[in-house]
C-alpha cells in the first residue's frame, strides 16, 4: 500500500475510534446508575484498545511515539488492553478475582469516582481512564503524519465534549450514595 493511503487509512480508523470513545463516555456519564452504563463500557474498551494499538503494537506505523507515555501511563494503558481482552473473552483468566470468583465489568462508586473492575484489573474512570484518553489525543495531535486529525472540524467539538463529560461525571458522582439508594429501593420494589 502506498504511504499516503496507509496514512489515510490509519487516520480514518483513529478518527472513528476517537469519536466513538467520546460518544460512549457521554453515554456512560449520563447513565452511570442505570444498567445501560454498564453495557456501554465494554464497547468503549474496544475503541480505546484500538487507539492503544497505535503506540504499543510493533506493527503500528506510529510505534515510535510509545515513549510519549510515562511508565505509569503504560501500566494503565496495558490494564485497559487487559480490560478489553477480558470483555471480549469471558473465559479469560483476566476476569478471575481468585480461583472461584469471576468479576466482570464491576462498577464501584468511591472517592467521587467510579472504579471499573474486571478480575484483579481496576481503573478509575474520572481519574485514570479519561486522562489516558486525553493523553492519547494529545500525542496523536503531535504526530506530523496525522496533522489533519487535530485540524478536523470535530476535534474542537470533541475537546469541548470531554470537558462536559467530566462535569457531568463530577456532578453525578457527588450524589453517588443517594443514587445508589434509589437504585436499591427501585430494585426491591419488584
Amino acid at each position: 500500500m502506498e504511504p499516503n493511503k496507509l496514512k489515510d487509512k490509519h487516520e480514518m480508523y483513529i478518527r472513528l475510534a476517537l469519536s466513538e470513545c467520546i460518544k460512549l463516555l457521554r453515554l456512560i456519564s449520563q447513565n452511570l446508575y442505570k444498567n445501560e452504563g454498564y453495557y456501554f463500557f465494554p464497547l468503549f474498551s474496544i475503541y480505546f484498545r484500538q487507539l492503544t494499538y497505535y503506540f504499543f503494537d510493533k506493527s503500528s506505523p506510529f510505534i515510535s511515539y510509545e515513549g510519549s507515555f510515562t511508565l505509569d501511563e503504560h501500566k494503565k494503558l496495558s490494564d485497559m488492553v487487559d480490560i478489553r481482552d477480558a470483555n471480549s473473552h469471558l473465559n479469560s483468566e483476566i476476569n478471575l478475582l481468585n480461583n472461584g470468583t469471576m468479576l466482570f465489568n464491576s462498577f464501584s462508586f468511591t472517592n467521587n469516582d467510579v472504579q471499573i473492575q474486571f478480575g484483579k484489573t481496576k481503573l478509575f474512570l474520572l481519574k485514570e481512564i479519561i486522562p489516558l484518553y486525553e493523553k492519547i489525543r494529545t500525542v496523536l495531535s503531535k504526530i506530523p503524519e496525522l496533522s489533519r486529525t487535530s485540524k478536523h472540524p470535530m476535534w474542537k467539538i470533541e475537546e469541548k465534549n470531554i470537558l462536559e463529560i467530566k462535569e457531568i461525571l463530577v456532578k453525578n458522582l457527588a450524589n453517588a450514595s443517594e443514587e445508589l439508594k434509589k437504585k436499591r429501593t427501585s430494585l426491591l420494589s419488584y
